[in-house]
């Protein structure tokens, strides 16, 4: 059985396009879910922002 040429829906709700791309490989122009975390860490010797 050959699904080519088959629609296919997609419910992405509030995705944003970080997963959108990791698991689906596309993105939303416009997403207004969009977002990306960002994990900063500090080395032991940095003072500063202790």
């Amino acid at each position: 059985m050959s699904l080519w040429g088959k629609t296919t829906k997609l419910n992405i709700r509030s995705i944003s396009n970080n997963h959108l791309l990791h698991l689906y490989n596309f993105v939303i122009l416009s997403n207004p879910n969009d977002n990306y975390e960002l994990i900063l860490e500090t080395h032991s010797r940095c003072h500063f922002l202790s």
